[in-house]
Protein backbone atom coordinates (compact mmCIF):
# COMPACT_ATOMS: atom_id res chain seq x y z
CA UNK A 1 0.00 0.00 0.00
CA UNK A 2 1.25 3.40 -1.00
CA UNK A 3 0.22 6.69 0.74
CA UNK A 4 0.84 10.00 -0.87
CA UNK A 5 0.55 12.72 1.49
CA UNK A 6 -0.11 16.26 0.47
CA UNK A 7 0.53 18.94 2.83
CA UNK A 8 0.62 21.76 0.21
CA UNK A 9 -1.64 24.61 0.88
CA UNK A 10 -1.48 23.12 4.72
CA UNK A 11 -1.50 25.57 8.22
CA UNK A 12 -0.31 24.73 11.26
CA UNK A 13 0.71 21.43 12.69
CA UNK A 14 -0.35 17.69 11.58
CA UNK A 15 -1.30 15.43 14.29
CA UNK A 16 1.15 12.74 15.07
CA UNK A 17 3.02 11.54 11.81
CA UNK A 18 4.53 7.81 11.89
CA UNK A 19 5.79 5.50 9.20
CA UNK A 20 5.85 2.23 10.26
CA UNK A 21 3.66 2.37 13.62
CA UNK A 22 2.43 -1.38 13.78
CA UNK A 23 4.09 -2.70 9.81
CA UNK A 24 6.64 -1.34 7.12
CA UNK A 25 6.42 2.56 5.81
CA UNK A 26 8.55 5.12 4.51
CA UNK A 27 8.20 8.97 4.63
CA UNK A 28 10.13 10.66 2.11
CA UNK A 29 10.52 14.44 2.28
CA UNK A 30 12.19 16.43 -0.31
CA UNK A 31 12.15 19.75 -3.26
CA UNK A 32 11.90 21.73 -0.01
CA UNK A 33 9.20 20.67 1.32
CA UNK A 34 8.03 21.32 5.11
CA UNK A 35 6.39 19.14 6.93
CA UNK A 36 5.27 19.89 11.00
CA UNK A 37 3.63 17.59 13.30
CA UNK A 38 2.94 16.84 16.78
CA UNK A 39 5.56 13.80 17.19
CA UNK A 40 7.30 11.28 15.05
CA UNK A 41 7.38 7.74 14.90
CA UNK A 42 9.47 5.78 12.77
CA UNK A 43 9.54 1.98 13.62
CA UNK A 44 7.60 2.02 16.70
CA UNK A 45 5.41 -1.18 17.88
CA UNK A 46 7.40 -4.87 17.61
CA UNK A 47 7.57 -5.85 13.90
CA UNK A 48 7.04 -2.44 12.60
CA UNK A 49 10.09 -0.97 10.37
CA UNK A 50 10.35 2.44 9.60
CA UNK A 51 12.10 4.68 7.60
CA UNK A 52 12.13 8.86 6.99
CA UNK A 53 14.30 10.34 4.74
CA UNK A 54 14.79 14.51 4.89
CA UNK A 55 16.23 15.52 1.73
CA UNK A 56 17.71 18.83 0.48
CA UNK A 57 17.89 21.93 1.01
CA UNK A 58 14.48 23.88 1.83
CA UNK A 59 13.01 20.37 3.07
CA UNK A 60 12.21 20.27 6.92
CA UNK A 61 10.19 17.90 9.17
CA UNK A 62 9.51 20.40 12.55
CA UNK A 63 8.30 17.95 15.28
CA UNK A 64 6.90 20.06 18.35
CA UNK A 65 7.17 17.31 20.54
CA UNK A 66 9.24 13.87 20.11
CA UNK A 67 11.10 11.90 17.48
CA UNK A 68 11.51 8.23 18.34
CA UNK A 69 13.20 6.13 15.85
CA UNK A 70 12.76 2.72 16.67
CA UNK A 71 11.42 1.56 19.73
CA UNK A 72 10.56 -2.18 19.71
CA UNK A 73 10.67 -2.30 16.03
CA UNK A 74 13.22 -0.78 13.82
CA UNK A 75 13.00 2.79 12.38
CA UNK A 76 15.93 4.69 10.08
CA UNK A 77 16.14 8.22 9.55
CA UNK A 78 18.24 9.63 7.19
CA UNK A 79 19.08 13.38 6.98
CA UNK A 80 21.04 14.54 3.56
CA UNK A 81 21.72 17.45 1.20
CA UNK A 82 20.83 19.90 3.19
CA UNK A 83 17.57 18.73 4.95
CA UNK A 84 16.60 19.54 8.36
CA UNK A 85 14.62 17.75 11.33
CA UNK A 86 13.50 19.19 14.63
CA UNK A 87 11.85 18.07 17.56
CA UNK A 88 11.71 19.50 21.01
CA UNK A 89 15.33 18.06 21.70
CA UNK A 90 17.38 19.95 19.18
CA UNK A 91 17.69 20.15 15.37
CA UNK A 92 20.02 18.74 12.95
CA UNK A 93 21.52 19.33 9.98
CA UNK A 94 23.34 16.81 8.46
CA UNK A 95 25.27 16.24 5.17
CA UNK A 96 26.34 13.79 4.24
CA UNK A 97 23.73 11.81 5.41
CA UNK A 98 23.43 10.58 8.98
CA UNK A 99 21.99 7.33 9.18
CA UNK A 100 20.04 6.49 12.95
CA UNK A 101 18.88 3.04 13.65
CA UNK A 102 17.27 2.34 17.09
CA UNK A 103 17.63 5.72 17.86
CA UNK A 104 15.04 7.74 20.56
CA UNK A 105 14.62 10.88 21.95
CA UNK A 106 12.77 9.45 24.68
CA UNK A 107 15.39 7.72 25.65
CA UNK A 108 17.13 11.42 26.54
CA UNK A 109 20.28 10.77 23.53
CA UNK A 110 21.05 13.70 22.90
CA UNK A 111 21.13 13.83 19.25
CA UNK A 112 20.87 11.28 16.20
CA UNK A 113 23.28 8.88 16.88
CA UNK A 114 24.63 5.69 14.48
CA UNK A 115 23.68 2.99 15.76
CA UNK A 116 25.77 -0.66 15.26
Amino acid sequence: MTVHLDVSGTSGTLGDLAAGYQATGILSVHDGVIINSANGYLGYNAGANGTAVVDGAGSAWNISGKLNVGNSGAGMLTISNGGIVSDATGTWHMAPSLRARRWSTALGLPGPTAAV
